[in-house]
């Protein structure tokens, strides 16, 4: 399955807006705009988990979902990174759809376009 990246930036947002930190926040397909199945929410949970951006949960039996504790501090400043539409944009295009970067780097990549000038 190829990485969505709008999706795990919409993912992040979710779990920053509903998470305590000591709760599971389940994501569904509804709580999405993006009208994904949940298959690829789940899939990209993994993603995030393996990059250390968020806590996953034990798997609580329920079919097709994942619990999520909360964002890493990695996570957050991930985040707080793509929040930008602008700057967003601009990894997506030049970084990340090259394959030349991972999630868990993008404030180093923001970084190092600021300093070439490619932003």
């Amino acid at each position: 399955m190829k990485l969505d990246y709008d999706l795990i930036k919409e993912i992040m947002l979710y779990i920053e807006s509903n998470s305590d930190g000591e709760n599971e926040v389940w994501v569904d397909v509804k709580d999405l705009p993006l009208g994904c199945s949940q298959e690829k929410i789940d899939y990209h949970l993994n993603i995030l988990g393996d990059d250390d951006l968020l806590i996953l949960g034990n798997y609580g039996g329920l079919a097709g979902s994942l619990p999520v504790y909360r964002l890493t501090a990695e996570g957050h400043r991930v985040l707080e990174t793509i929040k930008n539409d602008n700057l967003w944009n601009k990894i997506k295009a030049d970084v990340l759809d090259g394959g030349r970067g991972e999630l868990k780097n993008i404030p180093a990549l923001v970084i190092k376009l600021i300093l070439t000038g490619s932003i």
